[in-house]
């Protein structure tokens, strides 16, 4: 049995990469780390919140969640290795 799963890319895109972006942006900078956490923690919350108006299926909820999860980690990970 194959399940095809349907996402709704408009509804995730358009929820995760701002909040992905503010994140990014929050964990270049030169804040405490246990800051930028709780600044991930709520973005994620955020995030489930907003996908979860628009479009309530789980695929697209954990999706949107993963893109703001990479994307911070990408962005610290890029800063801790000194190459931005």
């Amino acid at each position: 049995m194959k399940m095809e799963q349907e996402y709704n890319w408009n509804a995730i895109l358009i929820s995760s990469l701002p909040v992905a972006l503010i994140m990014a942006i929050i964990f270049f900078t030169n804040v405490r780390i246990g800051l930028k956490w709780f600044f991930l923690t709520f973005g994620l919350i955020g995030t489930y919140f907003i996908v979860h108006h628009q479009d309530k299926k789980k695929q697209n909820i954990f999706t949107a969640m993963a893109i703001v999860l990479l994307v911070s980690l990408i962005s610290y990970g890029l800063k801790n290795l000194g190459l931005f």
